[in-house]
């Protein structure tokens, strides 16, 4: 386990952790997961761009947030609780 000092500030939990605290074994695990994750993601956004699909739909949501042809998330959760109340109160009868 890795010996931590922790605080919260605004509801943001901070860690303090010092290399000298880890072990050889702890320290090659956090690089290895850390390379790992990084070329995950990498072969993720590689496959994402070389679909020209995904290339065509990037093009087309840029061009409609362009043109104004967007919907704030609130209007969207407003727009499905009242679609769904409306379901409930149709099974509810």
């Amino acid at each position: 386990m890795i010996p931590t000092k922790t605080g919260t500030r605004k509801n943001i939990v901070y860690m303090e952790v010092k290399v000298k605290d880890l072990t050889v074994e702890e320290l090659q695990s956090i690089i290895s997961d850390t390379v790992r994750s990084t070329l995950e993601d990498l072969i993720e956004d590689m496959l994402a761009l070389s679909s020209k699909e995904y290339l065509h739909s990037i093009e087309e949501a840029r061009k409609d947030y362009r043109d104004g042809k967007i919907k704030c998330l609130e209007d969207i959760i407003v727009d499905f609780l009242s679609d769904y109340r409306g379901e409930l109160s149709c099974q509810i009868r």
